[in-house]
């Protein structure tokens, strides 16, 4: 967890909300569980917890190579406990 007062990296939006480890979900059609992720030479982006919105958490920048390039943001704000970031 980061200083509260780190300010939170704009355009980025939360792919519904706080997701169980292995748990389907999409991010611009595909399941990220389902393939693999490569790591995007980019700095890792500052989100707030949703619930917990003076928490700041690191989310690293990774793209989905399958039939599309889908790039997006993800990370743990708790063992297990991930949360999704797509491109606002």
């Amino acid at each position: 967890m980061l200083d509260p007062a780190t300010p939170v990296t704009p355009g980025w939006r939360l792919v519904g909300r706080i997701i169980a480890d292995g748990e389907p979900m999409l991010l611009d059609g595909l399941d990220p569980w389902k393939h693999g992720w490569h790591s995007v030479a980019t700095p890792p982006i500052v989100v707030a917890h949703p619930q917990y919105p003076t928490q700041r958490h690191d989310m690293a920048v990774q793209e989905i190579r399958a039939e599309r390039t889908v790039c997006f943001a993800a990370g743990e704000f708790s063992n297990s406990a991930w949360g999704f970031y797509l491109p606002a």
